[in-house]
């Protein structure tokens, strides 16, 4: 999932995608596409924070009869899920409101 992104936010030229749409005079698609940016920027934070925490869990684990122990706050993680798929839901429709103005090629 973070490799899709990774790819379509590559492949969207936000600078020249928010020209375009100025020139057209249409403040209000400008300030759409920059509400995508910024949600795409908390979603890519949420999976950062989410692979240091995996990360800690995995240096912090035990090793006793060839069994590992790990400790993992699943309160904090299902919460940072949570999180996460509100933020793709919001994502989703943000990018439904432009879909006449995004074409992705």
């Amino acid at each position: 999932m973070l490799e899709l992104l990774k790819f379509v936010l590559e492949k969207l030229d936000f600078v020249k995608l928010a020209g375009a749409i100025r020139r057209q005079r249409n403040r209000k698609a400008a300030a759409q596409l920059y509400s995508v940016l910024i949600q795409a920027y908390e979603i890519l934070e949420v999976y950062r924070v989410l692979l240091d925490q995996l990360s800690e869990v995995l240096k912090d684990r035990e090793v006793s009869d060839k069994q590992h122990r790990y400790y993992l706050n699943t309160r904090r993680v299902g919460s940072l899920l949570k999180r996460q798929a509100s933020n793709l839901g919001v994502l989703d429709l943000l990018i439904r409101d432009l879909r006449d103005e995004l074409r992705v090629q």
